[in-house]
């Protein structure tokens, strides 16, 4: 049975921050085992992605099973709506219970504010926004790096899909090195072992 990995997508989630994580699980580019990626979000009707994508997902939030290796959420535009309020408890529970959980761009700020990163090294996109948030007590730890892992939690910049992703991948136990390869995959435009050659190009 292939290891379980569900990505927690609410409305208008941003389509380029799962897509690296989702990847670096399912291909054959890295040598690490296959993983089945399961899709929730607070209801079973259809959402949008920011750029249209309409979405049905798998599960609600209350069926996420609970033998998930990995529970990831992506960065969405509704993450200040009252709908939103549902998310971070499942967060905090999966955390509490040593899940890998992810949380990257808007998603990280959003458990930041809800107090789920006050014991935990951490980064976002912007940590001025979170100053004057009464639940975030911890600004201490604050790491201005693209993606930092602490312990079973990863967090990520939204502009670094794919530093994300190799957090990801290190913190659910996967080799670093196999991590760094699929990182440089996607950074440098060109596999590994693939050699870079100028007739590799056309120019019109």
């Amino acid at each position: 049975m292939k290891p379980k990995v569900v990505f927690i997508l609410p409305d208008k989630f941003a389509d380029w921050e799962y897509a690296p994580i989702a990847t670096a699980l399912t291909s054959r580019e890295i040598d690490i085992p296959e993983h089945e990626l399961l899709f929730a979000s607070a209801g079973v009707d259809p959402i949008k992605s920011l750029a249209g994508l309409t979405v049905i997902p798998d599960i609600t939030l209350d069926e996420i099973p609970a033998d998930a290796v990995a529970v990831i959420m992506i960065g969405a535009g509704s993450l200040n709506d009252e709908s939103a309020a549902a998310y971070a408890p499942v967060m905090e529970r999966f955390r509490d219970k040593g899940t890998v959980t992810g949380a990257i761009c808007l998603a990280a700020g959003y458990l930041a504010e809800n107090g789920v990163l006050n014991h935990h090294m951490h980064t976002v996109n912007d940590p001025k926004l979170l100053l004057a948030k009464e639940r975030y007590t911890n600004t201490a730890g604050y790491v201005p790096r693209n993606a930092v892992h602490d312990r079973n939690l990863v967090t990520g910049n939204g502009k670094a899909p794919y530093a994300f992703a190799r957090e990801v991948l290190i913190t659910m136990g996967y080799p670093a090195v196999e991590a760094e390869k699929f990182y440089k995959i996607y950074r440098d435009g060109l596999h590994p072992d693939a050699e870079e050659r100028e007739d590799h190009y056309v120019v019109i």
